[in-house]
């Protein structure tokens, strides 16, 4: 019989470098908590913010052609193009989207009460960081992965951003309910399971 084939071991962390992605894990993870995904952008690798902005920039482009601006008016104004929005810096771009699902939907960030790291395991240049969220066997297990970003480290896109994104990004539906303007720091209630301005429903906090 054949003999089975070997698994590539995986590569040991270096101490200093699993420290250093662990904080980064868990900075982004308590800011998350404090602030919601407005605090997101601060904190997210230049690849996850052009990657955000790659599958949001469709629907504005969808949008235009269906002679319709509502996302583009809640997001960069009535007086913005959809040239503008392509033209913006990213982390600017997901700070406008963002501030908007918040606004409409301030619980989908995740809550919890404590975290408790439990390990760093490397991908090539990626560190995948495994961390309980809560308390115990009722903690819930969350994978950070994070990047090199010069001497510090940048979390990527989480499923929570890319859901949004891709929610965001989606076919325009002439249904959606109107979507305006929201000033920044303006909050209002959660609109129910359906999720923000019409848009799919976003994965509840957990």
């Amino acid at each position: 019989p054949k003999a089975p084939s070997a698994v590539a071991a995986t590569p040991p962390v270096a101490p200093a470098d699993a420290k250093a992605a662990t904080e980064a894990a868990l900075a982004y993870l308590n800011a998350l908590k404090d602030a919601g995904f407005a605090a997101a952008p601060a904190h997210l690798h230049p690849q996850a913010l052009e990657r955000f902005k790659t599958l949001v920039m469709p629907r504005l482009e969808q949008e235009q052609a269906r002679g319709s601006r509502r996302l583009l008016n809640a997001t960069f104004g009535r007086e913005a193009s959809v040239a503008t929005a392509r033209a913006a810096d990213p982390a600017d771009f997901m700070s406008r989207f963002v501030r908007v699902v918040v606004a409409r939907d301030p619980e989908t960030a995740p809550r919890f009460t404590s975290l408790t790291p439990l390990g760093a395991v490397a991908e090539g240049e990626r560190i995948h960081v495994l961390v309980r969220l809560g308390e115990g066997e009722s903690g819930r297990l969350e994978v950070v992965s994070v990047l090199p970003e010069g001497k510090t480290w940048k979390v990527q896109l989480d499923n929570r951003l890319e859901s949004i994104a891709r929610s965001l990004g989606g076919p325009t539906r002439a249904d959606r309910p109107r979507m305006e303007p929201m000033p920044e720091g303006t909050t209002s209630q959660p609109q129910g399971p359906q999720g923000p301005a019409g848009l799919p429903g976003l994965p509840p906090p957990r």
